[in-house]
């Protein structure tokens, strides 16, 4: 019932259609009619959203099932997905036994739209749930990816709800602290850092970028990134300082970078990494390391999509655009050494080191230097995707999840590791999905999370213990909270519920949760006085 009164409200809309269909050809009395159909439903739902008195469907003003079925087809094409669900379901709300024209007309709307896409999609086989599940999935395929409002690497970034930038967490710094401002707090015996250490032990403003405004960030090992609402990408940190309130570590805007408007930035899970930004118009640019300390990733198998030159060193210093042909990028996962590109008609490339088969190519010792497309996804519309060290990420626009790599990651309750994709089959309906380290996790499409990986210290896998989970395992302790978004750090893990609200669970002293302790935090706590932007 909650679902169709929020439906009704957003019916306004409608009443607005009527009156705009009047002048393509209908009467004023039928428009009229629609506008009475609305003005009825709103006095039915706007009194008791709750509860529903029989007698009030018994009245002489206009209903829906009335209405010509053309009014209500040309209405239901101005509505989007997400409020043609809600008429569906204000329809079977309103009638214990749908009128047969309120289902057709839903039908006939939807197979409209599907042969418009070049679809066949015909009454005869398929019901209204079947349609408006294919329409969703189409729906979701065609949305940008969410913009991340938090990142997890090894401190904590925050986005809050008018776009600033806060951070909290623990740099190691020696044990000469002098002065530290009210904010900061010391810490003794990190697990980390053999001296003291201090934490930020709270989501705090980074002074520096204080008049900015962000929409995206992301944080990993020793340096964080940041979008603003222009497309600008900043970045911040170096080696054991990377929470943006020390100059000179407190922010500059990444050069190479000034004629492109950035939607998304990422990083990979190490100090020695690959960096890229996707650009509004699905152009990919990366920069960063190009080899290893004992040299095995000479000449691009780093992950950074393009050759390296004999004058580049050890990395790339100003960000390159990665040639891809035909190819409009949707995102990007950066792992351990190797990177993950979704294109925004759902085909999948991999590149880079091929160690623990996390290019998905069927083998772990041919390493890639340019993008490639995994041919075992070939056919499969894939939305969205995530790496971790070990272990690769997919989740389709059908909510199933293929996972490959590393056995201790991947999700698979084998012993060995997963050279292809593989499907999931805990896991269904599936919207999003995170890798980091030591653990990985996925949110479905009605906000629940599963967690799962192993070295779970300080319970960073959110079920009460510190124990090594193999396969999906729902966090229980925030059944009944939707999940938006996530963020996964070596030892902590973040969570956005779709109100804003912010959880974490796993090393206490990075989750911004007012304490400089180290202790472990096995279930999710909600971080005090933070909401995030979540797009």
């Amino acid at each position: 019932m909650f679902a169709a009164s929020v439906a009704v409200l957003d019916l306004h809309e409608a009443a607005n259609a009527c009156a705009a269909v009047a002048t393509a050809g209908f009467s004023d009395e039928q428009a009229a009619n629609g506008q009475a159909v609305v003005e009825k439903l709103r006095a039915l739902f706007l009194p008791r959203v709750a509860v529903m008195a029989s007698t009030a469907l018994a009245s002489d003003a206009p209903l829906l099932n009335i209405l010509p079925g053309e009014i209500l087809v040309a209405v239901l094409h101005r509505l989007n997905t997400r409020d043609l669900f809600r008429f569906s379901a204000t329809c079977r709300a309103l009638y214990r036994h749908a009128p047969p024209q309120q289902e057709s007309v839903v039908a006939v709307v939807l197979e409209e739209r599907a042969q418009n896409r070049g679809c066949v999609a015909g009454p005869s086989t398929q019901g209204v749930a079947d349609l408006l599940r294919r329409e969703w999935q189409h729906a979701l395929a065609g949305q940008p990816p969410l913009m991340a409002s938090i990142g997890a690497g090894q401190v904590s970034a925050f986005i809050d709800s008018t776009g600033r930038l806060l951070t909290c967490g623990t740099e190691g710094v020696g044990p000469d602290i002098p002065g530290l401002p009210s904010e900061w707090a010391i810490a003794t015996t990190y697990p980390y850092y053999p001296n003291e250490s201090k934490v930020l032990a709270s989501p705090t403003i980074v002074p520096a970028m204080r008049d900015v405004s962000f929409r995206c960030i992301a944080s990993g090992f020793g340096r964080c990134f940041a979008v603003s609402s222009e497309g600008r990408v900043y970045s911040w940190g170096a080696g054991e300082r990377h929470l943006g309130h020390d100059e000179p570590y407190d922010g500059a805007v990444v050069d190479g970078l000034d004629d492109v408007h950035v939607r998304t930035v990422s990083l990979g899970c190490s100090y020695d990494t690959v960096f890229a930004a996707v650009t509004e118009n699905g152009l990919l640019f990366t920069w960063g390391s190009i080899d290893s300390e004992n040299d095995l990733w000479v000449e691009g198998p780093s992950g950074i999509g393009y050759p390296a030159s004999e004058t580049d060193g050890g990395s790339v210093e100003v960000s390159r655009q990665v040639i891809l042909s035909d190819v409009c990028v949707r995102s990007v996962a950066l792992g351990h050494a190797f990177s993950l590109i979704l294109a925004d008609d759902g085909r999948l490339f991999s590149c880079g080191l091929a160690e623990h088969g996390v290019l998905g190519h069927g083998n772990q010792d041919q390493n890639v230097v340019r993008p490639k497309q995994i041919e075992a996804l070939r056919g499969v519309r894939v939305r969205g995707v995530a790496a971790g060290n070990e272990v690769s990420l997919a989740v389709t626009t059908e909510g199933r999840v293929y996972s490959w790599g590393a056995l201790s990651v991947s999700g698979h309750a084998i012993h060995a590791v997963v050279l292809l994709p593989t499907l999931m089959e805990a896991l269904s309906r599936v919207s999003l999905v995170a890798a980091d380290e030591n653990h990985a996790c996925a949110v479905t499409e009605d906000g629940a999370l599963f967690t799962w990986g192993f070295r779970a210290r300080f319970g960073s896998l959110g079920h009460g213990d510190e124990m090594d989970q193999l396969t999906p395992r729902r966090v229980e302790a925030l059944r009944g909270c939707r999940i938006a978004t996530v963020a996964l750090g070596d030892y902590h893990t973040l969570v956005a519920a779709e109100d804003g609200s912010v959880y974490g669970f796993g090393l206490s002293s990075r989750l911004g949760l007012g304490t400089a302790s180290h202790e472990s935090q096995l279930t999710p706590k909600r971080i005090p006085n933070l909401k995030v932007w979540l797009g």
